[in-house]
């Protein structure tokens, strides 16, 4: 069984003389640790701006795939500012991170759209990092099963049985981000995600 660490970038570093350090250091790291690390596979997903600038640093180290922060459910059209599972997929991206905490809160991205992104994204040959938690009042109300099996269900409708495999569903506890709450390991694990 794989380890998969996935490192979401969200809006950092500022600039690309800073995300070439960081990059470079990642690598760096990687390489060193060879053929030992062949059980583990580093998906990094930083800010759509830097994809290019990564990918061609990637070519020899096997261990770093490329993913990206999200994408839009259509292959093309008039959607300023958005980018396609096609162009990911051009750009050498082998994952996405759809339906996460802040895409929700802030932009309004409900299960529905959550699908139509993953359906769209395995379309194009893309591995959905799919996002499922549940905040603070729920988990208080007793709801963090309810929550995630109705995010799962909605977020997979008319997903098929052979493309499940395809999908990471990553268990994001909503409540423990920045709140200086640990989520505790076992708890994670109990999520079954």
């Amino acid at each position: 069984m794989k380890t998969l660490i996935v490192a979401n970038w969200k809006m950092n570093p500022q600039d690309l003389v800073e995300a070439r350090k960081i990059f470079n250091s990642l690598k760096k790291g990687m390489q060193s640790v060879g053929k030992r690390g062949k059980n583990i596979e580093i998906i990094v997903c930083p800010p759509f701006l830097y994809l290019y600038e990564f990918l061609r640093g990637l070519r020899k180290i096997h261990i770093i795939k490329l993913g990206a922060q999200n994408c839009f459910w259509e292959e093309g059209g008039a959607f300023t500012g958005e980018i396609s599972p096609k162009q990911l997929l051009n750009l050498g991206c082998q994952y996405v991170i759809l339906g996460h905490s802040e895409r929700r809160r802030y932009f309004g991205e409900t299960d529905e759209i959550i699908n139509k992104k993953i359906k769209k994204s395995l379309e194009f040959k893309l591995n959905p990092i799919f996002c499922v938690g549940e905040n603070l009042q729920e988990r208080e109300k007793g709801q963090t099963i309810m929550v995630l099996q109705t995010q799962t269900k909605e977020g997979l409708k008319k997903v098929t049985k052979k493309e499940v495999p395809k999908i990471i569903i990553a268990y994001e506890p909503i409540w423990a981000i920045g709140s200086g709450r640990a989520c505790p390991i076992n708890e994670a694990q109990s999520m079954g995600c």
